[in-house]
């Protein structure tokens, strides 16, 4: 059993496996150090620290998050600058604009759908469009590698039933047959990335900006 989240849940994950003997494997948000002795290359220390804690913007479960450097070179540590600091400053300040424009379009979008009709999210993880941006949201518990069964179906004709609905939100395609119960239903469907895994050779904000043109498409 695989299971990445927090503290609480994983313990209940360890006593139910624990029950039937099953090995488990948690990652429950450790502060994974970076170790750092005196004799090390220290410029390429610097260096590796840096990459450790910030590679795929410290989206990585064993990102370094902590560092444990000897003492007779730990002062120097603390205060050495990056050689190429003003690269590093202009790349934030870059990443910076990026996000907050993203931020603006997703404000715009939401403001302009608002409370206009519902979406079904095939997911909880789709929750942070309804906080953070004010889209009317209803989430599920689906994976879209899983065909929609018929109490699923029966879920989103009570929804359709009580609520204006044209859209559901996945996280990739649905199986071919869930896409054709899916529209006989009349909704459409989207795939909006969670960004919880990269898709192929495309960054994170790729994949962020896809997701906002996914979602401009639904006010145009």
């Amino acid at each position: 059993v695989s299971f990445t989240g927090g503290l609480v849940t994983g313990r209940r994950v360890a006593e139910s496996a624990a029950r039937g003997v099953k090995k488990v494997a948690l990652e429950l948000g450790g502060k994974n150090p970076n170790v750092v002795f005196a004799d090390a290359d220290f410029d390429a220390a610097v260096d590796n620290a840096l990459n450790a804690a910030f590679t795929d913007s410290g989206l990585v479960c064993s990102a370094g998050t902590r560092l444990i450097v000897q003492d007779s070179i730990a002062e120097r540590f603390v205060v050495e600058a990056p050689g190429d600091e003003a690269a590093i400053e202009e790349r934030l300040a870059a990443l910076i604009e990026d996000l907050e424009e993203l931020d603006d379009r997703m404000n715009a979008v939401g403001g302009a759908w608002g409370d206009k009709e519902l979406i079904i999210a095939s997911h909880p993880v789709y929750q942070y469009l309804a906080k953070a941006y004010g889209f009317t949201l209803e989430s599920m518990k689906w994976e879209s590698n899983t065909p929609l069964g018929e109490q699923e179906m029966a879920k989103l004709t009570a929804l359709i039933d009580k609520n204006q609905v044209s859209w559901m939100i996945w996280e990739s395609n649905p199986t071919k047959d869930s896409q054709a119960r899916i529209r006989q239903l009349g909704l459409k469907i989207l795939v909006v990335s969670p960004c919880g895994n990269r898709i192929g050779d495309k960054d994170w904000l790729q994949i962020m900006h896809n997701n906002v043109l996914v979602l401009e498409s639904i006010v145009k």
